[in-house]
């Protein structure tokens, strides 16, 4: 449990990041991290991982392929020598990368933790949402939201700024913020909300 806490701080940084259309770099760094800790723990309570639909629709990567796939760019940001101990492309990789990349990484390692801990923060909730409508699936799940509708026709930047301003209107919903699979502590939490979780699973 104190190992998904750790990944709902990282993802929470993550999401606000993204929303706020801020350093991209940091917040794949942070979501790669976190969608290891949230995949593991949804696989170790015996429910289905993101992996396992990325395994059906890629069967000809296994294991080790689909992870270097999936930390790409992340351990190019992070580490200067590859899994053969090369020095790595950096630049090319960089080069490469785009916002978008972020939106993919934080819906996958969003789903493995709301599958694992089974609450989430509003601003999770609306962006799972926002997701696969930017992606152009309209009927994965209802949209509930009509600032969503074409909302993948507009360029990112625009998507965003529509997506923080939903997120906001969702943190004064009664409604939603009564509801026990909502997760209310800020979306960034603060040293005060580590302090008090870190005094609690000491069993101080």
């Amino acid at each position: 449990m104190a190992r998904l806490r750790i990944a709902r701080y990282q993802l929470g940084t993550a999401l606000k990041l993204f929303i706020d259309d801020d350093d991209p770099i940091s917040v794949q760094i942070l979501t790669s991290a976190a969608r290891e800790i949230a995949g593991y723990a949804a696989s170790s309570a015996g429910k289905i991982p993101w992996s396992y639909y990325q395994k059906i629709a890629n069967p000809n990567l296994d294991d080790l392929q689909m992870k270097k796939l999936m930390n790409e760019f992340a351990n190019s940001f992070k580490h200067p020598l590859d899994y053969k101990k090369q020095e790595r492309n950096s630049w090319e990789t960089f080069v490469s990368f785009n916002d978008d990349t972020n939106a993919h990484h934080l819906f996958f390692a969003w789903f493995d933790y709301l599958v694992a801990a089974e609450s989430a923060p509003p601003e999770a909730q609306v962006f799972q949402i926002w997701y696969p409508l930017r992606m152009g699936n309209k009927n994965l799940l209802p949209n509930p939201f009509q600032e969503f509708e074409n909302i993948d026709k507009l360029p990112l930047s625009e998507a965003k700024w529509i997506l923080r301003r939903v997120c906001q209107k969702a943190r004064q919903n009664i409604e939603l913020m009564n509801d026990p699979k909502t997760d209310k502590i800020p979306l960034i939490m603060t040293r005060k909300h580590f302090d008090v979780e870190t005094f609690s699973l000491s069993g101080s």
